[in-house]
């Protein structure tokens, strides 16, 4: 399955926008741009146009929503959102209703017209200039919530997407290497745990009192240094770690700190975790 991309604006102002974000998409990443005038969205021949878009948008896994100077086609014929707003405001709403990603970019003259038009003190006689309605700027105060972006050059909407992307990719193996982690330190306390029982049940049947508060103290140090070791092999070994003197002696000096007396004083309370700890 393909990420599929719904790019949403105006047509005829935003054509040029539209031809190179589909290249950028379906020839770089290989995702599935869906566009209305590329014929990837379903009509259905019993309802609304605008329908047809909004469930399109339901069925996509973000939007790059781009903002120019026209307004745009109202829908006046909407059973999902409002009436008097245009076709590209209502595929924004369907989008923030079905929670995906948007990338939200504003023609750069827009924008600064916008903070103009929102610093008058008199907005009845204002005439605009980059926009053919001043109902973009109602508009952009609706999208004022979420991260957004001005260009001048689609060059501009594509390194930010590509910087975007690129994170999402290194955020998702940073998650695959914490769910690693994650077993190997449920793994390691349950080791840990066995090996604790094991001692418990010899210090009570043949110790006294005296011996058994030593073998509890001895127990510390031997456990935490296991448990170091096993944390140095992982780095070691697991995770490739170049086998040099340095990769050792940081292993050397690891297992050093973790059985230091004030390290193992921390671990009195039961409720911390060793390796969040470390």
């Amino acid at each position: 399955m393909k990420p599929r991309v719904f790019i949403s604006s105006t047509y005829y102002d935003l054509k040029y926008v539209r031809e190179s974000l589909l290249n950028f998409i379906e020839k770089k990443y290989e995702f599935e741009a869906v566009l209305f005038e590329r014929g990837n969205i379903p009509y259905s021949f019993n309802g609304p146009i605008g329908s047809s878009c909004y469930n399109e948008v339901e069925r996509c896994n973000m939007m790059i929503l781009i903002v120019g100077g026209r307004n745009g086609t109202v829908d006046g014929n909407s059973e999902d959102f409002e009436k008097h707003k245009t076709f590209t405001q209502n595929e924004y709403r369907a989008a923030i209703k079905k929670n995906i990603p948007i990338f939200i970019f504003i023609d750069k003259n827009v924008y600064i017209e916008y903070k103009i038009y929102n610093n008058l003190k008199i907005k009845d006689d204002y005439s605009p200039v980059h926009v053919d309605n001043i109902n973009i700027f109602e508009f952009i105060d609706e999208l004022m919530g979420y991260p957004i972006r001005t260009f001048e050059k689609i060059e501009e909407i594509e390194e930010y997407l590509i910087e975007q992307w690129t994170g999402w990719f290194h955020i998702y193996l940073e998650s695959l290497e914490n769910e690693k982690y994650k077993d190997l330190n449920a793994e390691i306390n349950f080791t840990l745990e066995k090996l604790k029982n094991s001692i418990d049940a010899m210090a009570n049947s043949v110790l006294t009192d005296e011996q058994k508060v030593m073998v509890k103290e001895q127990e510390k140090v031997i456990s935490l240094k296991n448990y170091a070791q096993k944390i140095s092999e992982c780095i070691l070994f697991v995770d490739n770690y170049p086998s040099t003197d340095e990769a050792y002696d940081f292993c050397n000096k690891f297992i050093t700190t973790m059985i230091n007396v004030d390290v193992l004083k921390k671990f009195k309370d039961t409720s911390i975790n060793r390796f969040e700890y470390f």
